[in-house]
């Protein structure tokens, strides 16, 4: 048994105020503030995972404790430059936060953007954004302890005096002796599966991102088209100092091919006095907690249309949000990094899913949503769930996979038709019911060799359980 208790404390306030304009536009409006949160993790195990007794754990799990806290100020203006003038409007706003994490230390986030309106019912934006996260407690905290990964050891062999596969000068980079390289002395593991350390990093700094929006937003009230409403936004966004795993096979293979014994990742590598090995008992092992890795890329464009037509004292609706992903890139390891036939290039997973790529990417996606609200108080609506057809990453230059994967693994497009009702049974009280996946679309089931995760397809993603019916009340007091 382990148990596992995580607690947060958040006290904040703030102030904020309209200043006047000089310019002779509306008001500059400002907002301070301050908050303190602290987050607390602790872990409890019963004898057996302290002892690492059960079949398949691996090694101990440690009992483990550890809380770390931020104090931040920060502050928002917005600066109108025109009201009314040769324009509707047009502004600036900034903002900016001052962490400091006694985990991480001092971090800085910050945005600067504008709003123009040529004439009312129009407004173009856009911004820029610094934006941080930190490592959680569960990712600074979580225990360390020993488990297994399926892989190959280069430098091992499978009969004593065999010649290694794996490079001599990166073998000794990776802990191995010229003895035990040279006679073929470590020997490896018939069910290829090795040894590997996983569990926090009191260590990690926080995540970075940079992001621009430009959009156009439309209220077609005010310019004569009632009931419609429309907005578009291009995003792009880059993320650094991603919080992930290398994967044990991935710093082994990185070892191996820098031959660099003083590296970052040859000093992931942990191999048992005497033998050499990876997973004869648990002296040997791959380090493999969290580490501020790779990053990411992603840009696109979101689509919102709206549109209400009064009919019969009530009303017909139809809203649509959509997305179309131009590129979705990552890359697991800092860029540069490179060796063992693995370098730290971006990859592009849109259109894809797989062991690489991870789970479903499409280029397009949407929700639509059509109805009718009745003056009476009730109401009925129709919702259609798109998500776009993918290929098995295999199928992407971007990606070697060997000969796994072909055309027959690919996942047509989905979609799934939600419909529901309410009434307004009091002025407090409101009853709706409904049905989830109307037609009772199955899910794709996913080879395990694609890590789809439980249930052999991508419940994130795809409706894993079928129709599904459901009752609501809502109370106003």
């Amino acid at each position: 048994l382990q148990n596992a208790d995580l607690e947060t404390f958040v006290v904040s306030g703030y102030v904020s105020g309209l200043l006047g304009n000089p310019l002779g536009a509306d008001d500059i409006g400002v907002v301070l503030g301050a908050e303190y949160r602290k987050e607390q993790y602790a872990l409890r195990v019963d004898q057996n995972f302290s002892e690492g007794t059960l079949a398949g754990q691996g090694g101990p799990t440690a009992p483990v404790s550890g809380d770390f806290a931020v104090r931040e100020i920060f502050g928002e203006i917005d600066i109108p430059l025109i009201s009314d003038g040769i324009v509707d409007s047009f502004s600036i706003n900034a903002g900016y936060r001052l962490s400091d994490y006694t985990s991480s230390g001092t971090s800085h986030t910050y945005k600067i953007g504008a709003i123009l309106a040529p004439v009312a019912g129009i407004k173009i934006r856009g911004v820029y954004n610094r934006a941080v996260r930190a490592p959680n407690v569960v990712e600074l905290f979580s225990p360390q302890s020993l488990g297994l990964f399926g892989g190959t050891d280069p430098c091992a062999v499978t009969n004593v005096g065999d010649a290694p596969t794996g490079d001599r000068a990166g073998c000794l980079a990776s802990g191995v002796t010229a003895a035990q390289y040279d006679g073929g002395l470590i020997v490896s593991n018939p069910a290829g599966q090795y040894n590997q350390l996983g569990g926090g990093n009191p260590n990690l700094d926080v995540e970075k991102s940079d992001s621009w929006t430009v959009g156009v937003a439309v209220d077609g009230t005010q310019l004569g088209l009632t009931g419609f409403s429309a907005q578009v936004d291009y995003f792009n966004i880059e993320l650094s100092g991603a919080i992930a795993g290398v994967g044990g096979q991935t710093a082994l293979d990185l070892c191996i091919g820098s031959a660099d014994p003083t590296g970052q990742f040859c000093q992931l590598i942990n191999r048992a006095p005497g033998s050499g090995s990876l997973w004869l008992g648990q002296a040997g092992f791959i380090t493999n907690t969290q580490q501020n890795l790779g990053g990411l890329k992603t840009s696109g464009i979101d689509l919102g249309l709206g549109y209400d037509y009064a009919l019969n004292d009530g009303s017909i609706y139809l809203d649509y949000a959509g997305t179309y992903t131009i590129n979705n890139e990552f890359a697991t390891l800092p860029p540069g990094t490179a060796g063992g036939g693995v370098a730290a290039t971006f990859r592009d997973t849109v259109g894809y899913f797989g062991a690489t790529a991870g789970s479903p990417q499409p280029k397009y996606r949407h929700r639509v949503r059509a109805g009718y609200r009745a003056a009476g108080g009730w109401s009925v609506n129709l919702g259609w769930r798109y998500f776009g057809g993918v290929e098995v990453d295999c199928l992407s230059a971007d990606f070697t996979c060997g000969s796994q994967g072909d055309d027959r693994d690919s996942i047509s497009a989905f979609s799934w038709f939600d419909l529901s009702a309410s009434v307004d049974v009091s002025d407090n009280f409101t009853f709706g019911l409904g049905v989830n996946n109307l037609l009772d679309k199955d899910p794709p089931i996913i080879g395990g060799a694609y890590n789809p995760g439980n249930g052999n397809t991508y419940a994130g993603q795809y409706d894993p359980v079928g129709r599904q019916f459901f009752l609501r009340g809502s109370m106003k007091f």
